[in-house]
């Protein structure tokens, strides 16, 4: 039993290339993506809230093939 533990455990690490992936991070001749700024709020669009609307005339205006307004 404590043999088939063993040999189910050992199939689940890696070996070859991917285990050594760390290697890599010591490495100065890799390139690296350059940092860059982003701020926090790049693409926020502010959504307030508005009044109850028509709910047939809402369904209309975004329905497929509806006429654009």
């Amino acid at each position: 039993m404590a043999v088939t533990a063993g040999l189910a455990l050992g199939a689940c690490t890696e070996t070859g290339t991917r285990a050594r992936l760390g290697e890599e991070a010591a490495d100065p001749a890799i390139a690296s993506r350059q940092v860059r700024y982003q701020p926090v709020l790049a693409g926020f669009t502010a959504f307030r809230p508005v009044g109850p609307i028509d709910w047939g005339r809402s369904n209309e205006r975004v329905a497929p093939g509806a006429p654009a307004r």
